[in-house]
């Protein structure tokens, strides 16, 4: 290969090698796996933050609710893959935010009545998605931690509090679009 390759593509990872804030580890590896989900996860938002904007507008709640959950994924994927404790990022504050989104927007929804199928609006189903994204990253958060691995443990509940808030946004967005939810 030539030597005027783009630094996106180094060809470090031809071996099956990452590099992370906490070194190279294999890709395979369960802190690789955390932090991809986490990524991945990020990618769904992004993806529903955009249906919520071109379907509800630029300022929809929603949007404006899943923009800021950004910083916060941001500082839980780097606690997974940096294992010094001190270099932590996410804060039960952080937690405490998500549940304080829950609880404001579990008021502007109908009680539930049982299981509800993933369908409605484009946007809910994302939301759907990403909460289903959400739930494998909080699996893989689980596996790294019972591993031993050093990581931030609070990446656990935020991620379990993200997936719960994920859950109401897709029953929002599909009242916000006038869509009858469907049972099981």
């Amino acid at each position: 290969m030539s030597d005027n390759r783009p630094l996106i593509s180094t060809g470090f990872g031809d071996g099956g090698m990452t590099s992370m804030l906490g070194g190279v580890t294999e890709k395979h590896s369960l802190c690789t796996r955390a932090c991809g989900a986490v990524e991945e996860l990020c990618a769904h938002l992004g993806a529903s933050v955009s249906s919520l904007e071109a379907q509800l507008g630029p300022d929809c709640e929603l949007s404006l609710a899943l923009r800021a959950l950004f910083p916060f994924l941001s500082r839980c994927g780097h606690d997974l893959a940096v294992a010094d404790s001190r270099a932590f990022r996410l804060t039960e504050e952080n937690v405490s935010s998500v549940e304080l989104a829950i609880s404001v927007l579990e008021g502007n929804l109908p009680p539930l009545c049982g299981f509800i199928m993933p369908l409605g609006s484009e946007s809910a189903c994302r939301l759907h998605i990403a909460r289903t994204v959400c739930r494998r990253a909080e699996r893989e958060v689980s596996a790294l931690l019972a591993s031993g691995r050093r990581a931030n443990s609070l990446c656990l509940p935020f991620l379990n509090r993200v997936g719960d808030l994920l859950f109401l946004m897709s029953r929002r967005a599909n009242a916000l679009s006038g869509v009858v939810e469907e049972p099981f």
